[in-house]
Parts: C-alpha cells; structure tokens; sequence
C-alpha cells in the first residue's frame, strides 16, 4: 500500500509539474500566437491626387479600432505588383508581428503601372516603359501620405512619422529615389537588390550627376542597401554604385549580404523582414542570426 501510495504522489506530483511548464510555455508565447492571426487579409485601395487616382494593395491589422499605426510603403519591381494575396504575405506579416519581432503597422504596396494592364501584371524593359515607372513613382511620391491621411484608412495612420519606403529591383530604385527627392518626408528607406536606372555613373539614370544623390540629414534616418551573393547583374554592381556614391557623398548605409537564394520572392522577404527589422529596433540582422528565428510562413 506504501508502495502504491508513492507512485500516486510521484504521478500527482509529475502532473503538476507538467502543467506548470506548459502553463509558462503558454503565458511566454507571442501575444496573438494563441489568438487569430494579426492580419486576416489583403485590400485593394484607391486614392486621388493631382487629378489621377492611385491604387494598390493594402495589409491593416485586424484589430485596429481606435489604434493609429506606422505605414511602410513598398514598390514592386518590373515583373508587376506582386500578388501579396497569391503569395500569402498577410500571413508572412502576421507571423512577424505575432512572434513580436516587429511592431504592427499598416502596409501598402501601390501600382506603378499606367498600360492598361491588371496592376499585378508586369511591364517591359523598354527605354519609355522605364520612363513609365519612374514618372508614376515621382508624382505619387510627392502627396502619397496627404492623400493617404485623407483616404478612409487616415484614421489608423499615425500622422506624426514619417512614411518609410522599401522596394525590390526596379522598386528598389524607387525608394532609394523617393529618399533622393523626398528627403525630409521620406528619410528611412530600403534599397532591395536594386537594378540600375536610379543613379548610372554616365548621367542616363534618373538621378543624373552625383551630387545629386542625396538623402535625409537626420541622425534618426534609416538606410539600407541589401543583395544576395547568388543574384547576377545589374544587381550587385547597382548594390556597389549605389553604396560608394552616397559614402562619397557623405550618407552612410545599412548593408545586408544574403547567401541565399537568387533574385525571387524568397530574397525579397527575407529583405524586407530585415528591414522592418531595422526600422523598429535599429540593428540589420544577419544571415546567421536569422537561421534561429522562426520568421517563416
């Protein structure tokens, strides 16, 4: 009876020590980790400015009653708008600020194109097609987050910060440029495996001569350049022009060298994960350190 009697305490008291690890496992995960995800799903926007209207897509949280949010701004590249709802970024996001490594904000990728065409389709590689691109980003850039404020998504923008403006190949010459010409209302920014119209050294980008490639002059601003070791040209020379011409200049970039993978979507989501990363908590990771964080969807 003895005997009995002590394996029924062992067993109680192994129950209760059970339940008390998985209790703090419990109360250590990630707020929204037990709960739904933080964000659910993807919207088309519109705004009007100028006398044109823009769209794109937008990512808000779920829960966003009351609550006013950072916005990131981030362009595609030449091969279109990417599909966020075909590729599942909300649940990239969700996964990112339900781990809490990065706070939630509102996201927003607008369309460039002006062709007809779906704005998730791609566009061509043709002198005007470029021309194209560049002009759509240049006249949205100026009174994006006026007309944003003044859109049915104002009441959850924090209307004090800055926007901050990633982008991906030829997006990636789009936020580096929205830093050039928008400096003060634009002074983080994320240049993502640029291509080369930006800044060329023989004066045929959109920034023409070189003292022209300038950014915000606040101690507070964010810049990063990144590329991937396996991606081919015009990336990495357009990664190293980039970076030399605005050290020459006096501003000073974030790096981060991925190992891994070549120019695709796999790149660009670990790239734009380093950058929100960046921008909340003012440290670049790097490759090693994101092998341990469980940062995919």
């Amino acid at each position: 009876m003895k005997s009995k009697a002590k394996k029924f305490i062992s067993l109680i008291v192994t129950l209760v020590m059970a339940f008390t690890i998985m209790s703090m496992t419990m109360m250590s995960m990630p707020a929204g980790a037990a709960n739904n995800k933080s964000y659910s799903s993807i919207q088309r926007y519109s705004v009007e400015y100028g006398g044109q209207t823009y769209s794109g897509y937008i990512l808000i949280p779920d829960d966003c009653a009351g609550k006013k949010y950072d916005v990131v701004l981030v362009y595609c590249g030449l091969g279109g708008l990417v599909r966020w709802d075909q590729y599942n970024f909300q649940n990239w996001l969700s996964k990112w600020v339900d781990n809490g490594y990065i706070k939630p904000c509102i996201f927003v990728s607008p369309s460039v194109i002006d062709n007809g065409k779906d704005m998730a389709a791609g566009i061509g590689s043709s002198a005007s097609e470029y021309n194209m691109f560049e002009r759509n980003v240049r006249k949205q850039l100026g009174n994006f987050k006026e007309a944003l404020l003044k859109s049915q998504y104002g009441k959850y923008i924090d209307a004090r910060k800055n926007i901050s403006v990633g982008g991906y190949s030829m997006g990636a010459c789009a936020s580096i440029y929205a830093g050039t010409l928008y400096p003060n209302l634009y002074p983080n920014i994320a240049s993502l495996s640029p291509s080369f119209p930006y800044f060329c050294d023989d004066g045929s980008g959109w920034i023409k001569t070189k003292k022209e490639v300038v950014f915000s002059k606040s101690s507070r601003a964010k810049r990063l350049l990144s590329i991937g070791k396996c991606e081919t040209e015009p990336f990495l020379s357009s990664f190293q022009r980039y970076e030399v011409t605005a050290r020459n200049n006096g501003y000073r970039f974030k790096t981060y060298v991925s190992k891994k993978d070549g120019h695709n979507v796999n790149l660009f989501y670990r790239e734009i994960f380093v950058f929100m990363y960046y921008l909340d908590h003012n440290t670049v990771l790097t490759d090693a350190q994101l092998e341990i964080m469980d940062y995919k969807a």
